[in-house]
C-alpha cells in the first residue's frame, strides 16, 4: 500500500512576478477544486499562480501571517 504524500489533501496557491522574481503565497487550506478555481481567476488576470500541496493545514487565518506557508514557500520554491 503506497503512502499518500498528502495526506491533509489541502493546496495553497503561489502566486510570481516575473518582474523582480518574487513570489508569495496567495492562499492556503484549499479543497484542490477551490485552489484550481482561484488559479484559473488569477490566470485570467494576467498572473503567474500555481497550487501546490499542503503539509497540514494552517491554522493562521491570512497567509501573510503564516509561518507554515513561508516554510513551504521555502522548500516548494527555493531561491537559489
Amino acid at each position: 500500500m503506497s503512502e499518500n504524500p498528502n495526506p491533509c489533501k489541502l493546496k495553497l496557491v503561489i502566486l510570481f512576478n516575473e518582474r523582480d522574481e518574487s513570489r508569495c503565497v496567495f492562499s492556503h487550506n484549499l479543497s484542490a477544486e477551490d485552489a484550481s478555481q482561484e488559479v484559473d481567476e488569477l490566470r485570467a488576470e494576467g498572473l503567474f499562480a500555481l497550487s501546490v500541496d499542503q503539509r497540514s493545514r494552517h491554522t493562521t487565518e491570512y497567509p501573510d501571517d503564516c509561518t507554515l506557508c513561508r516554510a513551504e514557500l521555502a522548500v516548494t520554491c527555493p531561491r537559489d
